[in-house]
């Protein structure tokens, strides 16, 4: 059995407080409340990854999809983005992302949905 180990570092209001690393990422929509400086997460909107390259990284990757208004339909009133990430070693990338998606699909994650495309690394198992 392969288990992948997977550490969320928190949730974060801002694409510049991700790190420049390979890495899956999780986006949220979430109510932020300034008093405690906590988040309420609402909605897991997305669960992608990023490969680190001369081009891109995680905190790329993601900045990218808020600037071209990718979740802009999804976040409610009162509600805004939120990220958590994992760094992740680049050659299990796509069975974590997949893995993941097959297990807590997000919103607008369609393409793994209800397939987990890696045989040979079955059984799989996340501790998260």
């Amino acid at each position: 059995m392969t288990t992948y180990n997977l550490n969320f570092n928190g949730y974060y209001l801002s694409t510049d407080n991700l790190p420049e690393e390979t890495g899956i990422y999780l986006v949220y929509t979430c109510v932020y409340n300034s008093a405690d400086n906590t988040v309420s997460l609402s909605r897991l909107l997305y669960i992608g990854k990023s490969q680190k390259t001369e081009n891109t990284n995680l905190r790329k990757e993601v900045k990218q999809h808020v600037d071209n208004g990718k979740f802009n339909p999804y976040i409610k009133q009162g509600e805004q983005l939120c990220f958590s990430y994992a760094t992740c070693d680049g050659r299990s990338l796509d069975v974590v992302e997949n893995g993941l998606i097959f297990m807590r699909s997000g919103l607008i994650n369609k393409n793994l949905l209800y397939s987990f495309n890696h045989p040979n690394s079955l059984p799989v198992t996340f501790d998260i």
